[in-house]
């Protein structure tokens, strides 16, 4: 966050890449790194409920798939370009990149 005038102002989004073919979207994760107005490459990914039922931890002596502690993970119906466009504007709009998102690089 960078401070002007006694505020706090969260990094806007200035744009993003996706890393993955959006074809494989039903075989799990699709990454995406984010370009923020503050100089930033941040990661996160877009997964949707049909790829988190195929991947993922098992739960002991079951065939069930489970997640957690993933923040930087953003759980769509469905996922297009267009999609994570808008998701990731609303999510500047709202100052939550950071919040869902990991820094790309050494820290």
């Amino acid at each position: 966050m960078t401070e002007a005038a006694g505020t706090c102002e969260a990094p806007r989004l200035v744009g993003f890449h996706i890393e993955d073919d959006l074809a494989r979207v039903a075989e799990g994760a699709i990454e995406v790194i984010l370009d923020l107005d503050d100089d930033q490459k941040r990661w996160c990914f877009f997964m949707t409920p049909d790829a988190l039922s195929r991947t993922g931890d098992w739960v002991p002596g079951t065939k069930v798939h489970f997640h957690f502690d993933a923040r930087h993970m953003i759980v769509v119906s469905e996922i297009s370009n267009e999609i994570i466009r808008r998701v990731l504007d609303y999510l500047s709009e709202q100052g939550l990149l950071e919040a869902c998102s990991l820094p790309v690089g050494p820290e």
